[in-house]
């Protein structure tokens, strides 16, 4: 390994080392989980600092006030977007609904990202030094930006079907989305049985773009690996390692001493497109007219002379949710699954702290992730498969059904929950005995409000399991014990 960084001046329990492999691999080592966070906020920006600010200013709506209108306006049009979706605004109360752990890891993570920035700005070019500072919001705006609006949508071929509505044709709905799952990643998980030395083997190949030009081009795809040291590094209380999407205070495919994981994209259906009938200055719902929810935005736009230009864009939103194409006396009104659930950082910190089956399905049971099957292994040779995400309730039908544009002028087609612990339970299978085979529900968690003056508590404070199953957000889960 080399020690190429050059970290900002720390002391004492404030100190975390980021040493480089041949590979370009930063390894952070630091006391606690907290310090060691802001050292992985160092180590993204030493690798990628122009790349997380560019996707920054995506997810903020502001890469026109930034960058210029871009090619064909398309800077333009991705702040428009944004503020349809509600990203920003979303951003920040996700923030305020944080629990102690998630706020004080982003705290930590964008500090020593900011850190970087601080001290090698000279290394930035000045178009993407406007971005600065990082604030602790760009981290979940961000992550709403590529999983919500990007994967999710994409997944559900949001932008396919809207496209052939407002062109007047009808998608090829069910073809188009099963060829997304044949082109998506894969991931295995063997169990002990078949494998020459007799341990479990998890084996992940998530398949995505290398793009990592600024703009225009790709970006929020880009992985970083990484080894986070928490702890004595010969006895760490953790030791984590895998890969990230840059800008995320978090490691989204990875492993510890005791067990990893892998995701791959699902077969889930929860981005939704509802056509709505035009009326008057609403929309028909149950055979009455309902009002707009209206808000207006102002999108600054940098032109070539340096000036601005200001551009007002007015969002309107139904029951369903905002309005993303018009059509003469139609419009189509986008419903995305997940956007209640703000704690995506601290979940996948409790996987990354388990040390057995058990306690990663109680991670997994808080289901902040929307969306990902999981593929899961650990040093006992337990094995197990998840389909993950936030899978909506819905009236009947079959998947063909929903895969489609649906009609939006009835609430019974609106879903207005996902999948719960009534519905939807843990199964334990046996691999040799199917008598062994057992059914469980998974208790929820509620974690305090976020406190400047609370230290991160262990997971025995900071959790406690409800004794009421209906209320449980969790999904479907597979799991092999093996003798």
């Amino acid at each position: 390994m080399s020690t190429s960084s050059i970290e900002p001046p720390q002391t004492g329990q404030d100190k975390f080392e980021i040493l480089w492999d041949e590979f370009g691999i930063p390894h952070i080592y630091g006391p606690d989980l907290r310090v060691v966070i802001r050292g992985y906020g160092y180590a993204q920006m030493e690798n990628h600092a122009e790349l997380i600010l560019q996707n920054i200013a995506l997810a903020r709506a502001r890469a026109a006030e930034y960058f210029g209108p871009g090619p064909n306006n398309q800077n333009v049009t991705n702040d428009e977007q944004v503020f349809i979706w509600g990203i920003p605004q979303r951003s920040e109360d996700w923030l305020g609904q944080s629990d102690i752990l998630q706020q004080q890891l982003i705290d930590s993570f964008v500090a020593g990202a900011n850190e970087y920035a601080d001290r090698n700005r000279a290394s930035i070019s000045p178009a993407f030094q406007q971005v600065l500072p990082i604030k602790a919001a760009d981290t979940l705006a961000l992550f709403q930006y590529t999983i919500h609006f990007n994967f999710m949508t994409t997944q559900s071929n949001v932008q396919k079907l809207v496209s052939d509505w407002s062109a007047g044709k009808l998608a090829d709905r069910v073809e188009q989305f099963s060829d997304k799952v044949r082109k998506a990643s894969n991931g295995w998980a063997l169990a002990p049985a078949k494998s020459v030395d007799g341990n479990a083997i998890l084996i992940g190949n998530p398949q995505l773009g290398w793009g990592n030009t600024p703009l225009p081009g790709l970006g929020i795809f880009q992985w970083m690996e990484a080894n986070l040291v928490v702890g004595d590094p010969l006895n760490p209380t953790i030791n984590a390692s895998g890969v990230s999407f840059v800008g995320s205070p978090f490691i989204g495919v990875g492993f510890n001493d005791y067990l990893g994981w892998t995701h791959t994209n699902n077969l889930i259906k929860n981005a939704d497109l509802y056509e709505l009938r035009l009326v008057d200055a609403g929309y028909e719902l149950d055979s009455r007219m309902n009002p707009f929810d209206l808000r207006e935005f102002e999108i600054k736009i940098r032109e070539s002379d340096g000036s601005f230009t200001t551009k007002t864009i007015t969002v309107r939103a139904s029951v369903h949710g905002p309005v993303v194409a018009q059509r003469a006396d139609r419009a189509l009104a986008l419903r995305v699954a997940g956007l209640s659930a703000p704690n995506v950082v601290s979940q996948y910190w409790e996987m990354m702290s388990a040390k057995n089956f058990a306690e990663f399905i109680g991670a997994n049971s808080r289901l902040q992730m929307p969306f990902f099957n999981v593929i899961y292994a650990d040093r006992e040779g337990q094995i197990m498969y998840l389909f993950g995400g936030r899978q909506p309730r819905r009236a009947g039908g079959t998947f063909a059904t929903w895969s489609g544009i649906i009609p939006g002028d009835t609430s019974a087609t609106l879903w207005t929950d996902t999948l719960n612990g009534r519905s939807c339970h843990t199964r334990l299978i046996h691999p040799e005995d199917s008598s062994k085979t057992r059914t469980i529900r998974l208790g929820t968690r509620v974690f305090p409000k976020p406190s400047s003056k609370v230290a991160i508590p262990p997971i025995s404070q900071r959790t406690k399991w409800s004794s009421d199953p209906s209320t449980v957000p969790v999904s479907c889960f597979l799991k092999r014990d093996l003798p």
